[in-house]
């Protein structure tokens, strides 16, 4: 099942271990996309994916939102801008959110 798909199903679909696996797979899913700067890739839908896969994970705000936030200022991609709101939207409502939860409420409230 990919990660995308993990949120939006119930937990009894969901194998008993996933959140744990989910939770020490992350930091190291964060630094690769970070090392990878994949949010910054030539390709929209390499873009697009990127950010889904943050708005979708179960990590806290505060370590997603900096980097959406950045590639939200430099996306000119119609789609890419769209998939950027919405995981912006999931990521802002993880606590704790971190000193960029309110620019992300005030961006998405605009």
């Amino acid at each position: 099942m990919p990660a995308a798909e993990a949120g939006p199903v119930e937990a009894r679909f969901l194998d008993p271990g996933w959140a744990s696996a989910w939770a020490q797979a992350l930091p190291g899913l964060l630094d690769l996309l970070d090392l990878l700067d994949l949010l910054d890739d030539p390709e929209p839908p390499i873009r697009r994916a990127t950010a889904d896969v943050l708005g979708a994970c179960a990590d806290p705000g505060e370590s997603v939102l900096p980097g959406l936030l950045r590639r939200w200022e430099a996306e000119e991609d119609p789609a890419t801008r769209l998939e950027l709101v919405l995981s912006l939207g999931r990521a802002a409502l993880r606590a704790p959110t971190g000193r960029h939860g309110a620019e992300a409420f005030d961006l998405l409230s605009r």
